[in-house]
């Protein structure tokens, strides 16, 4: 059947945060390659992992630049206001 590390990379791409989308890309990755080698049913669940964890980094990404620019730039703007 499909390899458990397939399902495994979907939920914890799904499930757990920060660290569950790199656990899915990595998982996935590496189920996505074994069901190609040994020819397993599955390689769509270990696709969909990786897909999922790489949404969510990016997502991620975004978050944490936004909130980088709304601390940064005030902090910025009032040290020079304030000169």
């Amino acid at each position: 059947g499909t390899p458990p590390e397939a399902v495994a990379a979907l939920v914890l791409a799904l499930v757990v945060p920060v660290v569950g989308p790199v656990l899915g890309v990595v998982l996935g990755r590496s189920a996505r390659r074994r069901c190609d080698a040994e020819h397993l049913p599955g390689r769509e669940v270990a696709l969909a992992a990786e897909v999922v964890g790489w949404s969510l980094l990016g997502v991620l990404g975004l978050g944490v630049l936004v909130v980088a620019l709304l601390v940064v730039v005030p902090l910025v703007w009032l040290a020079g206001a304030g000169g």
